[in-house]
């Protein structure tokens, strides 16, 4: 299993929570401006880069995924965007 790169897996001991926890990550909406519910950071695959709704770049930056959080971004081995 994949720890770290684009495609690796985020691992947890509690069966509990393997089979409740909701995706890490999302694909865009129907509108891929519209961040879906609980998944504010987004990703551009292109670049590997990902913005938080505090970057400056924020509102121009196409999401071809969405995070739910930036840990989860780097885990799958994107770099914050300046």
């Amino acid at each position: 299993m994949r720890t770290t790169g684009r495609h690796a897996a985020v691992e947890t001991d509690d069966a509990d929570a393997r089979t409740a926890a909701k995706p890490t990550i999302h694909l865009p909406l129907e509108d891929p401006r519209e961040a879906p519910e609980g998944y504010p950071v987004k990703g551009n695959a292109s670049f590997g880069l990902y913005y938080t709704p505090d970057s400056k770049l924020y509102d121009d930056a196409f999401a071809e995924l969405w995070f739910a959080s930036e840990e989860v971004a780097r885990a799958n081995g994107f770099i914050k965007a300046r």
